[in-house]
């Protein structure tokens, strides 16, 4: 709808010209999407408060919970049922575990392993500034030994 108003106040003056329009447009797009079960359950947490606007959504073909599957697919198209499923992710779940606590096992050892060698090496640097060798055997002072174990401290 539109309306105008053409008014004139004194015949040497332009006329002033008032315009109002309302234009109303509604435009509406539903678009309908599956989402998965995890989807569906946190949004009926987010926008759990229906009760105020008391429509039941159980009862209504508007939206309707995702039906539970009984049988999954898993990547090369074999049909595995709930307990198969479970056994898969459980296995996966321990080899993860599994692959973890060699990790950390070896990675202790590797850590003692070094500061063993490191050690053992400063013995034998600080050893071999004070070898003794007698009739073709190596003969170490005790009081060398205790020095290196001091050292290495």
């Amino acid at each position: 709808m539109s309306t105008s108003e053409i008014s004139s106040s004194s015949p040497n003056s332009l006329p002033k010209v008032s315009v109002s329009v309302s234009v109303s447009v509604s435009v509406s797009t539903q678009k309908i999407q599956s989402v998965s079960k995890s989807v569906s359950e946190r949004l009926l947490f987010k926008f759990s408060d229906v009760s105020e606007f008391d429509f039941d959504y159980s009862r209504s073909g508007l939206w309707s919970p995702p039906i539970q599957r009984n049988v999954f697919m898993n990547s090369p198209g074999q049909i595995l049922t709930e307990h198969d499923m479970a056994a898969k992710l459980r296995s996966a779940l321990e080899t993860q575990h599994a692959r973890r606590r060699r990790s950390r096992l070896s990675s202790s050892f590797n850590v003692r392993m070094f500061f063993f060698f490191k050690k053992f090496h400063a013995y034998l640097m600080y050893i071999h500034t004070d070898i003794y060798c007698f009739a073709g055997m190596l003969v170490f002072s005790k009081e060398t030994l205790i020095e290196a174990h001091e050292a290495c401290l």
